[in-house]
């Protein structure tokens, strides 16, 4: 009677202790490898792929298991908003196209799912709104400082007044 090597599949007696072919150790009585258990099949939902990103530029791809590319996501909207507007316009259409593109190939199975991380979204939008309100008081405080002007006062008398039309103007 045989039975098959865990390691590499070759036929060797019930008795071995090792196995002919590749040497690997034999449990005594061991049937052989289990068959594989295939990948459970996880499904995404494109519609919140797509919204979550429509809300918060990065959210579909944090919700599909790709953190790090959420973050970037986010991060190239913010700075493209910064710069001129359309570029962030631009990479957050990016992101949602992105989103639901990548749900609709893990939900056809030509890439592998991955179970959704609440943790992880829910840091995602703390950390999202947070640096969205950080972000919204630089921009204020950038703007009102480039409005405001200093106020100074000048007090002359007419005679210096003069003098100084005389030294500007040449009268």
């Amino acid at each position: 009677m045989t039975r098959s090597c865990p390691a590499c599949g070759a036929g060797v007696p019930e008795t071995a202790k090792f196995c002919n072919e590749c040497g690997a150790p034999l449990a005594p009585g061991s049937p052989g490898p289990a068959p594989a258990a295939s990948p459970e099949k996880i499904e995404k939902s494109t519609a919140l792929a797509l919204i979550g990103s429509a809300v918060v530029p990065g959210l579909g791809q944090v919700y599909e298991g790709n953190i790090v590319r959420g973050y970037l996501v986010f991060l190239g909207t913010l700075f493209g908003f910064f710069l001129f507007i359309i570029p962030g316009i631009i990479v957050w259409l990016y992101g949602m196209y992105d989103a639901y593109t990548t749900a609709t190939q893990m939900n056809d199975g030509s890439i592998p799912g991955q179970p959704a991380p609440v943790l992880h979204m829910l840091v995602f939008i703390i950390v999202a709104f947070l640096v969205a309100i950080l972000s919204l008081v630089l921009v204020a405080l950038m703007v009102t400082s480039l409005f405001s002007q200093p106020t100074v006062t000048f007090a002359m008398n007419t005679t210096g007044i003069s003098s100084t039309l005389d030294t500007i103007y040449g009268i």
